[in-house]
């Protein structure tokens, strides 16, 4: 194949790439349970906003930038206010930080990568209103973050397990 008809072959993919499009996608599994009974309290589900600061990131990994973002810490905040696009940290006041054990799991038959973690009896207590994947401990360098439907209060008779989940799809 000469160097003309190849070019010509590489714009053609990428014109069907860009038109297809690619689309980025959370949800958030958040669970409150009784830490004595194991009973589940409160369990929603829910999407999420990954923020153009987490695009950011999921792009300078794709290509291997000088550095690898990980998202490594799932924060909870009393923030009830909707989510912006353009948040770089988790607002209001933080009640917890934890580190997340990161994975590729299957869903419902779709790859994901989740994020998860439980909060533990001593941890993150007081009225929950939002919950985001932060790439440091101090719940800066947000990547992806979800407002409650309803506020909830976690307090030192409850552990809360959160499941951040974001998937790479087509349009």
């Amino acid at each position: 194949m000469d160097a003309m008809r190849f070019n010509d072959s590489v714009k053609l993919e990428v014109k069907r790439f860009i038109e297809d499009g690619l689309k980025v996608e959370g949800t958030v599994v958040i669970e409150l349970r009784d830490a004595r009974t194991k009973e589940v309290l409160h369990r929603e589900v829910t999407r999420n906003l990954v923020v153009a600061q987490g695009r950011g990131y999921i792009r300078r990994n794709i290509i291997k930038a000088a550095t690898t973002y990980n998202g490594g810490y799932l924060a909870v905040s009393t923030s009830t206010t909707a989510v912006s696009d353009d948040e770089t940290s988790m607002p209001a006041t933080i009640l917890g930080v934890k580190a997340a054990t990161k994975a590729v799991v299957t869903v419902e038959g779709v790859e994901v990568c989740e994020w998860s973690t439980t909060f533990g009896t001593n941890e993150a207590n007081g009225t929950i209103g939002s919950v985001g994947i932060c790439e440091n401990n101090d719940g800066s360098g947000l990547w992806a973050r979800v407002v409650l439907s309803n506020p909830i209060t976690k307090d030192d008779t409850m552990e809360l397990t959160v499941r951040h989940r974001i998937q790479v799809s087509s349009v």
